[in-house]
Order: structure tokens, then C-alpha cells, then sequence
């Protein structure tokens, strides 16, 4: 029996795509076009500016003092790497309001 349902893909690879606007097909290839924005641009997007559109700039979207510290710890720097790699970045840690809810097994990342 032939499988038709989509590939299952690392939320990583879907947010990859909302950005770079490119999608990746079943042979993890990409389909081109030329509109997408920069790094910078779609983690403001899903960060600061979203916080904006939802009148809570004052209290989440960027890591600042007494604001909640909800972020993701990624094993590469996403400024510095291509962005076709972006969709292959591992989460090494996740904190919410300050506090450690994930951390991979085999990580690099201290704790403290």
C-alpha cells in the first residue's frame, strides 16, 4: 500500500519555511521563490512583534529584566549559519518563566 500522508517535519523545518518561504517537498528538497526575509526579521516576527500584536510587548517577546524568560537554546547559531540549515537545528534546552521544562539528554549546555 502506497503512503500518502505528508512527511512529519521538526517544527524547526515548519517555521524554516514560513520564513525562507520555501517548502520542503517528501524528498526534502526546496521549492524556489523569490520572496523570504532575513533571519533577524523572522525572529522578530515570531518574537518581539508578535508580543506587539498582542499587547504584551511589556511582558514577553524579548529577554530583558522582569520579563518572563521564555526562550529555546539551539546547538547552532542561526545569524551564522546558511539558512538551509536552519531546518536541521537541534534544541538543546527550552526555559519558560525562567525555569528549565526541557534539555536534551546529551547536551552541551550547563544548567546553571
Amino acid at each position: 500500500m502506497l503512503d500518502t500522508r505528508p512527511p512529519i517535519h521538526r517544527p524547526i523545518a515548519k517555521w524554516c519555511e514560513c520564513f525562507t518561504m520555501q517548502a520542503f517537498t517528501s524528498e526534502r528538497t526546496l521549492s524556489e521563490t523569490a520572496e523570504s526575509v532575513d533571519i533577524r526579521t523572522a525572529l522578530r516576527s515570531y518574537t518581539i512583534w508578535a508580543a506587539h500584536q498582542l499587547f504584551l510587548e511589556k511582558s514577553i517577546g524579548s529577554i530583558e529584566p522582569g520579563k518572563d524568560a521564555d526562550f529555546a537554546v539551539w546547538d547552532r547559531d542561526m545569524y551564522t549559519i546558511p539558512t538551509s540549515e536552519i531546518k536541521d537545528l537541534k534544541r538543546e534546552m527550552t526555559i519558560l518563566k525562567g525555569r528549565i521544562v526541557y534539555r536534551a539528554v546529551e547536551t552541551p549546555v550547563s544548567q546553571q
